[in-house]
């Protein structure tokens, strides 16, 4: 069976997907930062964000929105904000399940035979 040459191999299919860009630990990184402009406090709160330290997102992005001057930097400090914050439904099933302990624990109280 004749093998293909190196340059037929090489060459991904037109219709392939672009190859995924990995970090430096070789996890892929989130296909919204890519998007991202370059800047180097926008650098290093992305870079916060992928690795975890979400603390130091919500403490310098805010600061980074206001004073940036480019808009695009801006935007992007905003959007890292918004990732962070919890979703609405989630907000409200936590609630619901808050006031579902709350309500079973007291019937379990009053209903149990003394």
């Amino acid at each position: 069976m004749p093998s293909d040459p190196p340059s037929a191999r090489a060459t991904p299919p037109p219709d392939a997907p672009p190859p995924i860009p990995l970090d430096a630990h070789g996890r892929e990184r989130p296909a919204f930062l890519l998007g991202f402009p370059e800047d180097p406090g926008l650098q290093a709160l992305t870079r916060a964000f992928e690795a975890g330290n979400y603390a130091y997102v919500r403490r310098e992005a805010p600061a980074l929105a206001e004073h940036a001057r480019d808009p695009d930097v801006q935007a992007a400090a905003r959007e890292l904000l918004r990732r962070l914050e919890p979703e609405p439904a989630a907000k409200y099933l936590l609630a619901a399940s808050g006031v579902l302990l709350v309500v079973l624990t007291l019937w379990a109280y009053l209903h149990h035979a003394h």
